[in-house]
């Protein structure tokens, strides 16, 4: 994003997997740096590899929209994403665990099972999960925008 690096977590994420297999691995992201390499989740799935992919979904590339409004799309900023888009069932099509979080409990909840060493019938402990965590549109996630950040 702001520092020259939007879209590559994916694909860092499969290489940091790779390279220490028995680590955990763990990719925090917006919706619009996931957007950037979101197909290459297949990879990780084909591979088997356990990544969790925590996506921070505000709608937008800086900041979106709650819902679009009866204008022109043509009328939306250009940063602005289609609102509450669905990102985990991108994984899901690929094999891997998907979870639509707007909760923090729901997000507690959903790491838990997603570190789990065990598998259930809903949740398979050697595939990825793509943890979609829905946030307000006006939340911004600019590292400028962090408390106590340098840039």
């Amino acid at each position: 994003g702001a520092l020259g690096t939007m879209g590559v977590g994916v694909g860092y994420a499969i290489a940091a997997q790779l390279a220490y297999p028995t680590r955990r691995v763990v990719t925090v992201q917006g919706d619009s740096a996931f957007g950037f390499s979101a197909m290459e989740v297949e990879v990780a799935c084909r591979y088997s590899l356990p990544i969790v992919f925590i996506i921070l979904n505000n709608n937008g590339i800086y900041s979106g929209e709650d819902e679009l409004s009866s204008t022109s799309p043509l009328e939306l900023s250009p940063t602005s994403l289609s609102p509450s888009t669905h990102y985990e069932l991108i994984g899901k099509a690929f094999g891997a665990n998907g979870y639509y979080v707007s909760s923090f409990d729901d997000i507690e909840e959903k790491l838990k099972v997603s570190f789990a060493s065990s598998s259930t019938p809903t949740h398979r402990s050697s595939m990825p999960t793509v943890i979609n965590v829905q946030i307000s549109s006006s939340s911004s996630t600019s590292p400028s925008s962090v408390k106590g950040s340098n840039t």
